[in-house]
């Protein structure tokens, strides 16, 4: 049981860890900024993070809705294993990403968060862009280079997960991990 971080730059194999574990009976919570993107594009809308105009409503938006999703998760964690599909702290590094400095607000509640571990994945060998997915091969590694120090300079546990065949191998590398920690928690 926990509540775990996943992770990492663009192209890193998140959302197919992610819906593997899923598909393996864990909670999820989804990647926010994604479901706001596919909202906005699928009603013609423009607040996306590539419209410089309207990059701030979308990062508040972002904010506002990420909070929301991790303190209800909170409420009803239960004994249930729950993995964020990244997490409140990733706001951070995008704003560091993007050259602009995160308001205080965001900082603390980052810093008020309590997740039992980060994992932050490695960039996978093929690096392909979408319509939600903008930013090339460099800047992916460079925002994933920055989610690992926003995490560590805010005091989470982060652990590294390169890249290592299927899913269901950086899953079950994932789940052993977290069940050493539980066990040596007993």
């Amino acid at each position: 049981m926990g509540k775990y971080v996943i992770t990492g730059g663009p192209c890193s194999g998140k959302t197919s860890l992610v819906n593997y574990l899923a598909s393996k009976g864990y909670g999820i919570v989804p990647e926010t900024a994604e479901l706001i993107i596919k909202e906005q594009l699928e009603s013609g809308g423009d607040i996306v993070p590539w419209n410089l105009l309207r990059r701030l409503e979308f990062q508040e938006e972002l904010i506002s809705r990420q909070i929301y999703a991790e303190n209800s998760i909170s409420s009803m964690l239960g004994d249930k294993t729950y993995f964020f599909d990244r997490a409140i702290p990733d706001n951070i590094a995008y704003n560091i990403f993007d050259g602009q400095k995160p308001s205080d607000y965001l900082v603390d509640t980052s810093k008020n968060q309590n997740y039992d571990c980060v994992f932050l994945l490695g960039q996978v060998s093929v690096y392909e862009n979408s319509s939600i997915r903008k930013e090339d091969s460099f800047e992916a590694k460079r925002l994933s280079s920055i989610l690992g120090e926003v995490y560590c300079d805010l005091g989470f546990e982060v652990l590294d997960v390169e890249p290592m065949g299927s899913a269901c191998e950086r899953a079950e590398f994932i789940m052993d991990i977290i069940n050493d920690k539980n066990e040596f928690l007993r």
